[in-house]
């Protein structure tokens, strides 16, 4: 018969899961922040950085339920759940501080693609469906203007792997790209780890004309000991005399 999930509101609910609130990540590069860490040019990691988009939206870090439900609709096909999970990431890019200088009516929402082969083995566009979610909430068209070379999913490889990869240039537009000329694009994709993916298909979007680009990622891994989750470590170390809080 298939695995059967709950209604998506239910699992939240369960989870008592709520998304991140804007203060706990920098909006320029997507890295968890301490209070205070960020400003409106980005955190000390970021703020000398060029980057090919104007910021970043997240729901929150890749660990706990947010990452138990992206492997399930990555692969058990959980459509449901990446299609709500999109809605929610689409009302998070609208209060977005750059999202403002969005044109409503010239915004476009592209998906990072996959390849054909593992969509048709898996079942499911896990970033399409996230990406239409996000376009359901903004009322942006959704276009599909990247294509993904075959090969092994970038986790499984190792950093020289993925360089060599991405010198040969793994992520191609297609025809239809030259459509974004003048729009302002929502990037989505489902989850940031290095981020290179995400910055080789801005700069594809910039270099077709693309006017804006603001990133959205259902999760995002986070450097170790970076942010508030750090800070709530060390206090619960000092608490307990060195030792876990979980010992």
């Amino acid at each position: 018969m298939g695995r059967s999930f709950p209604p998506p509101h239910a699992a939240l609910v369960e989870e008592a899961w709520t998304s991140d609130e804007a203060d706990n990540y920098c909006q320029r590069c997507r890295n968890s922040v301490g209070e205070g860490e960020a400003t409106d040019t980005g955190c000390a990691r970021c703020r000398k950085m060029v980057l090919p988009y104007a910021g970043v939206v997240r729901l929150g870090r890749h660990d706990g339920a947010l990452r138990d439900w992206l492997l399930m609709v990555k692969y058990h096909r959980w459509p449901e759940m990446a299609a709500h999970l999109g809605r929610t990431l689409g009302e998070a890019v609208r209060g977005h501080r750059r999202f403002g200088e969005f044109r409503r009516d010239e915004t476009v929402i592209v998906p990072i693609p996959m390849p054909w082969l593992r969509r048709v083995y898996r079942g499911i566009d896990h970033a399409r469906v996230l990406a239409d979610g996000v376009g359901s909430a903004l009322g942006a068209p959704v276009w599909s203007v990247l294509a993904k070379a075959p090969g092994p999913p970038q986790t499984s490889l190792t950093r020289s792997d993925r360089t060599r990869r991405r010198a040969g240039g793994w992520i191609k537009p297609r025809r239809s790209i030259r459509r974004v000329a003048g729009l302002d694009v929502v990037l989505v994709d489902d989850i940031r780890t290095t981020g290179a993916t995400l910055r080789i298909a801005a700069r594809l979007l910039k270099k077709a004309g693309a006017a804006r680009i603001l990133v959205a990622v259902a999760a995002v891994a986070d450097e170790p000991g970076r942010g508030r989750g750090k800070q709530k470590t060390e206090t619960q170390k000092t608490e307990t005399g060195g030792q876990d809080s979980d010992a």
